[in-house]
């Protein structure tokens, strides 16, 4: 997709797509966290979704938002403005059972930096 197809990645943006990609990417992040800290409660997401589905819907989210953002002003924004950035920026770990995560992960940091000096310059405020 990416700065290739813009009228694609338009209307992924004006039908709301994004934002609810991202809304959902929270939400099952955040479940699955939560779930992490349960004692009371034995199991992870992974267990929950079958395991190849778990790794691939989180790889799924990041190709995904990677393309949307790719030379598109407008998808930064809405990323930058509701604060989806340090969520995204969650995933860029190393992942023996998803190893291609990190890698889009970098491709979606890329993609927003490229054109946007804000997110590099809170990258670079951030991790440095």
């Amino acid at each position: 997709m990416g700065g290739y197809n813009k009228i694609v990645q338009e209307v992924f943006i004006d039908n709301g797509s994004l934002a609810l990609a991202l809304k959902t990417l929270q939400a099952i992040y955040q479940l699955d966290r939560d779930l992490d800290k349960e004692a009371a409660i034995p199991f992870k997401i992974t267990d929950v979704i079958e395991e190849d589905g778990y790794f691939e819907l989180y790889l799924n989210f990041m190709r995904l938002t990677s393309n949307v953002v790719h030379i598109n002003p407008t998808a930064q924004d809405y990323i930058y403005d509701n604060d989806y950035l340090f969520l995204l920026l969650s995933f860029t770990v190393v992942d023996v059972n998803n190893p291609y995560i990190r890698e889009w992960s970098i491709v979606l940091i890329k993609n927003l930096t490229e054109s946007k000096t804000i997110f590099f310059e809170l990258l670079f405020k951030e991790f440095l």
